[in-house]
């Protein structure tokens, strides 16, 4: 009898635990004043936290808010930035502290984020959650990252995790690149004239070379046109496809801006673009995500691995394989990019709420909607049967480059502006 009152009492027990609402965590923990008394400040977030079903709450301690707001004074006097900095801390999907450890590799769920104004990914801006050691990080925009101090929080509709850092919002894609320190690729970018094109384009992959890269061609880059220029940097630019790099697969064709496609290469842990390495993968941007590379991918020869093709100067290479990149230049707001004959289709994700696109197959994307987390059973909503590589992909290329017009008087400048000069 004994016995069969502590089976009661501990069947109880689980059940009040599952039983508490995120409301009810945030009330009942201390180390959560902070978060609860931001929370309350928005009635819509509070219901709908506490209606949903199905997700993971990334929870900063007050700690982690008093560290936030040292390294940014008054943020949280901004409404619109504190309501959807919230929001992004809300994981659609259940990850328990085992999902993520027992992951092959990287997860990058989305969020609650949304709003235009602070994302350009369809779907939900993204956080990635990996394990490193016994612990679990998350790691947001800026390659910040975020550690796991208490795990599995359970409540009714998911779990929350107690993390040491608040996330940060992805920067737009030049921001990043300055705040990385990638100033020549900053600096090409201004020359010619295609910031605001990838800083409001949605959803895309940028394979950004580091200085070091650009230093290795310095010599062939002061010589080229400001056409030849936007070739090569649209050689580097994915639309309508958010590949990380799970999804990413030995032998992948992948199409570019300029018509050209590159070839990915994963050998162990090193994954190649052409001819470069990645050397820091799934940096977060607003409108999707970069792979920082050591040089610009040259074109590929008739050998299948880098080891055995023929030397060639990188952005002269490109320059042959691509196909020229017409620009055009109007006074829409949204633009589309389009690989040279290829049509674009619909209209764009960031201004209609489209759902994430589908995975690539070989060298083309599909359209169908399939985005998908190894080890976890989480699918996007609205997502069909899921694949197994967590790609969030378009179709064709959605959205314009307005603003890619050509100042011809720019190119005469392009030598003198040295592409390497520090911003």
């Amino acid at each position: 009898m004994h016995f069969k009152n502590i089976l009661l009492t501990a069947f109880a027990s689980v059940a009040s635990v599952h039983a508490q609402t995120i409301v009810d965590v945030l009330n009942n923990t201390p180390e959560l004043s902070t978060l609860r008394s931001l929370i309350t400040q928005f009635q819509d977030l509070v219901d709908t936290l506490s209606q949903a079903r199905d997700i993971t709450v990334v929870a900063p301690s007050n700690d982690a808010f008093t560290k936030f707001l040292n390294e940014n004074p008054g943020a949280d006097q901004n409404q619109d930035l504190v309501k959807n900095l919230l929001t992004y801390h809300v994981i659609s999907g259940t990850f328990d502290a085992a999902a993520i450890t027992g992951s092959p590799g990287p997860v990058f769920p989305p969020t609650l984020l949304t709003d235009s104004d602070y994302t350009l990914v369809s779907g939900g801006q993204r956080v990635k959650g990996a394990a490193e050691g016994s612990s679990v990080v998350f790691t947001s925009g800026l390659l910040k990252t975020s550690t796991v101090t208490q795990a599995d929080v359970r409540f009714e509709g998911g779990v929350a995790h107690i993390v040491d850092t608040v996330l940060t919002i992805p920067a737009k894609t030049s921001e990043t690149a300055s705040a990385a320190g990638l100033t020549q690729l900053v600096g090409a970018l201004q020359t010619a004239n295609l910031v605001d094109a990838v800083d409001t384009t949605p959803d895309i992959t940028v394979f950004a070379p580091n200085d070091d890269a650009f230093n290795a061609i310095a010599s062939t880059v002061s010589g080229l046109s400001q056409q030849d220029l936007v070739n090569i940097l649209t050689y580097h630019v994915v639309a309508g496809t958010v590949a990380f790099s799970p999804s990413l697969s030995d032998g992948q064709q992948i199409p570019t801006l300029n018509g050209a496609s590159v070839t990915v290469r994963k050998e162990g842990n090193t994954v190649r673009i052409n001819d470069a390495t990645v050397v820091t993968a799934d940096v977060l941007l607003k409108g999707g995500v970069a792979h920082v590379i050591d040089h610009p991918p040259s074109a590929w020869s008739s050998n299948p691995r880098p080891e055995e093709e023929e030397e060639v100067v990188g952005a002269r290479s490109i320059l042959r394989a691509a196909p020229a990149v017409e620009t055009t230049h109007t006074r829409s707001r949204s633009r589309v990019l389009q690989p040279s004959g290829q049509a674009g289709a619909g209209t764009g994700p960031g201004a209609t709420g489209g759902g994430a696109g589908g995975g690539m197959v070989g060298g083309g994307m599909n359209n169908q909607t399939n985005v998908t987390v190894p080890g976890t059973n989480f699918t996007a909503p609205g997502a069909p049967t899921p694949t197994t590589t967590p790609v969030v992909s378009t179709g064709a290329a959605v959205a314009s480059w307005a603003g890619m017009a050509i100042d011809k008087a720019m190119a005469a400048g392009l030598a003198a502006l040295a592409i390497g000069a520090a911003i």
